[in-house]
């Protein structure tokens, strides 16, 4: 296989790509107070960060937070519910906030999404010149 921009050789599989270009570490140390800790991470190069696939899960929970903590205030002074008394309550209109800008995000950008994760999951990347592509 070739690069069709190029004409390189040197290509690979964009899931093979992310995978060599992710290195995934575990470390254990003991605090100056004795105390033991164990931490987890992952370092990705820039290739690796550019290629992965889009999760938009982070984005949406922090966007519905940022909505729903206007609309809670709006509603407490209006209505006299007290949401904010609520743990319950609180949660379900976070929940509720969370499944409309999803679905309103997914109407936007899904095709976008689908695309790219479809050239994760069956595209190729040139080592070379950068192109990704479907085959």
């Amino acid at each position: 296989m070739q690069c069709p921009k190029c004409g390189n050789h040197n290509v690979q599989t964009i899931q093979m790509a992310v995978a060599s270009g992710t290195h995934k570490f575990t470390g254990i140390g003991v605090t100056l107070s004795g105390n033991l800790g164990v931490g987890i991470g992952a370092q990705q190069s820039a290739v690796a960060q550019s290629l992965k696939p889009k999760d938009p899960m982070r984005f949406l929970a922090f966007l519905s937070f940022l909505i729903m903590v206007p609309i809670t205030f709006i509603i407490n002074g209006s209505f006299g519910i007290q949401l904010l008394d609520s743990t319950f309550g609180f949660l379900f209109l976070y929940l509720l906030t969370f499944l409309a800008v999803g679905l309103i995000y997914n109407a936007i950008r899904g095709k976008e999404l689908d695309q790219h994760n479809d050239l994760y999951h069956r595209g190729l990347f040139c080592h070379l010149c950068g192109t990704s592509w479907l085959p």
